[in-house]
């Protein structure tokens, strides 16, 4: 099928794509930090830092800003930029996807 056969869907197809691919970088992400906690008794004072562990692959990456994710170790937080590709410094809405920013908690 070519992509102007999809017409008003193609949108969304994209949404739904960057989405799941950035839901999935973030869970990369979350489990590289986790073992960084455990491994270091801390998290990591920036992301960079996570390359310490030698774990396999790239980097997880912000699907949104074809970048790395946002991060704040002093709250505990990592970030995509979402859809508008703006970097809110890590605001966020009790809905995950609603807000300026896409935020995850580390635990």
């Amino acid at each position: 099928m070519l992509l102007s056969e999809l017409g008003t869907n193609y949108n969304g197809f994209i949404g739904a794509s960057f989405r799941y691919r950035t839901v999935r970088e973030a869970e990369r992400l979350l489990v590289s930090l986790k073992l960084y906690k455990l491994h270091y008794r801390n998290l990591p004072p920036r992301l960079a830092s996570l390359q310490e562990l030698g774990l396999p692959g790239p980097a997880p990456i912000d699907m949104y800003a074809d970048a790395p994710f946002h991060y704040d170790r002093a709250r505990s937080i990592f970030w995509s930029v979402g859809e508008k590709s703006v970097n809110d410094g890590g605001q966020a809405e009790p809905r995950r996807w609603r807000g300026p920013d896409i935020v995850w908690h580390i635990p």
